[in-house]
């Protein structure tokens, strides 16, 4: 699926703000297997990468007060696990 991800950009920024809405939802309504959860966190890692300001400024707008602790850190988490080209 990061493949896909990876050779569609431009496609999965338009909706990425949704999936990441829906993950943040279903992850608060729901409890996942922990290797599917890393998984799927992998993937909304990715999404913020592909994902303007605006866009996620509108995910954290739409969401609920639980759903924008949960994006918080999620969103902290991607900015740290991101691979800045240093070894």
């Amino acid at each position: 699926l990061t493949g896909e991800i990876a050779s569609h950009k431009k496609e999965f920024s338009k909706v990425g703000g949704f999936l990441i809405a829906d993950y943040i939802e279903e992850s608060i309504n729901t409890v996942l297997h922990p290797p599917v959860k890393k998984t799927l966190q992998f993937l909304v890692y990715k999404l913020f990468e592909l994902a303007d300001e605006h866009r996620r400024a509108m995910v954290h707008a739409t969401l609920p007060k639980e759903g924008t602790e949960v994006f918080k850190t999620l969103f902290a988490d991607s900015r740290r696990l991101r691979f800045r080209g240093k070894v």
